[in-house]
């Protein structure tokens, strides 16, 4: 698409004018987004604006959305499913905050896939903006403070500069993607990471129990202590309204557990070094209580346990995965496209995984690969009879 000009950017900060915007954009048929927050700053990252851009008679209109101070409800529809192609790049971050806030995104295209799937190894927005336009864009603001207000010039430029040249690029991709012939394969990639932001917004597993390397804490009583400081520390961090990690990190955490100091001697012995001045007395409780407790609430015990595969069944997978890896790389080059637009690292794994089980005849094992998500109907169309006959190795 060709551009004549570029309007000036306009801050939006009002419910008439955000309410005039959705439906502007309702008749595009693209319209370029991007989101920031104060995740840096803050325990809850809020959205804090929403950039957006279409193409309207040939010139770029760019609206700088105050999402601290406006009902986004009217963008709803605008950026759903049955609204025009919302182009954003890695929207993993951008769905998630959006369909916290009520908006959930339909029908997208995301040129960081695009860029990935087009071999690209470094698939970060500036440095795909210069390699494919040669258009270089500020990024010093990218840990500023997007609840501060009121909005600097410097801050409504930076925010502008972010959706300023998606949809050119978009063009530029897609016409590299249909070249190749992966266009479905990135869109049905954008659509599965659309979901799963949602899906990820929705799960209900306990925070603490996500905390990275929990499950290798030996005992049940230390998994008890985790739990008791946990919520400490998510106390602790809403009060002072600052990220968790400021408190203290993860990894202290889980030392915290291993440790279980008793004493206000032995607790800064371990934080002080890190966290000098942190107070002793209610972390010590909390470990005191997790020891009392001596075990989790039995409904949380699944996402601690570390699930034992039979050893017969870890050998077929491992053998499953080298298969299908090789299988991967062999169509990538027949194809003369990116590994990864052949099988996206996640639809590899689960279809090496659905191999290995156990299926009483093809059909079962048919419909279990029918069944993983974000592979798409022409990947299944074109792959599925050579994915059923792969065996296993002697």
């Amino acid at each position: 698409m060709r551009l004549t000009a570029m309007r000036e950017p306009e801050l939006v900060a009002d419910q008439a004018a955000l309410e005039a915007v959705a439906a502007r954009i309702a008749r595009a048929d693209r319209v370029a987004v991007d989101v920031e927050a104060n995740g840096l700053f803050a325990y809850r990252a809020n959205l804090c604006t929403i950039q957006l851009a279409v193409v309207e008679e040939g010139e770029l209109s760019i609206w700088l959305c105050d999402a601290l101070a406006l009902d986004l409800s009217p963008l709803a529809e605008a950026l759903g499913a049955e609204a025009p192609l919302k182009i954003l790049h890695d929207l993993t971050f951008d769905a998630e905050l959006l369909a916290a806030s009520g908006v959930r995104l339909g029908r997208v295209r995301d040129t960081s896939i695009a860029a990935r799937f087009l071999g690209h190894e470094a698939t970060g927005l500036g440095n795909v903006l210069e390699r494919v336009l040669g258009v270089t864009v500020d990024k010093s603001l990218q840990q500023h403070d997007w609840g501060a207000r009121p909005l600097s010039p410097a801050a409504l430029v930076y925010l502008a500069s972010d959706v300023a040249h998606l949809i050119a690029l978009d063009d530029r991709l897609t016409d590299l993607a249909r070249t190749q012939d992966i266009l479905e394969e990135i869109e049905e990639e954008s659509t599965h990471r659309a979901k799963q932001a949602e899906l990820r917004l929705a799960d209900m597993q306990p925070a603490y129990t996500r905390i990275k390397n929990a499950t290798t804490l030996p005992t049940w009583p230390e998994r008890a202590i985790l739990r008791r400081i946990h919520a400490l520390r998510e106390r602790l961090a809403e009060e002072a309204d600052v990220p968790s990690h400021r408190i203290v990190p993860s990894e202290m955490l889980l030392l915290l557990c291993r440790e279980k100091p008793r004493t206000a001697e032995a607790f800064r012995s371990i934080v002080e070094r890190r966290r000098p001045g942190l107070e002793p007395v209610e972390w010590i409780v909390a470990i005191e209580q997790g020891i009392a407790d001596g075990d989790v609430p039995e409904e949380d015990k699944v996402f601690l346990e570390r699930p034992s595969m039979n050893p017969v069944l870890a050998e077929r997978r491992k053998r499953r995965e080298g298969q299908i890896n090789a299988w991967r790389k062999a169509e990538a080059l027949r194809r003369g496209v990116a590994e990864q637009a052949v099988l996206p690292g996640h639809v590899a794994r689960s279809i090496a995984t659905k191999l290995a089980e156990f299926h009483p005849d093809v059909e079962s094992k048919r419909r279990a690969l029918l069944d993983i998500p974000g592979v798409g109907e022409k990947r299944f169309t074109a792959y599925l009879e050579s994915w059923l006959a792969i065996e296993d190795l002697a």
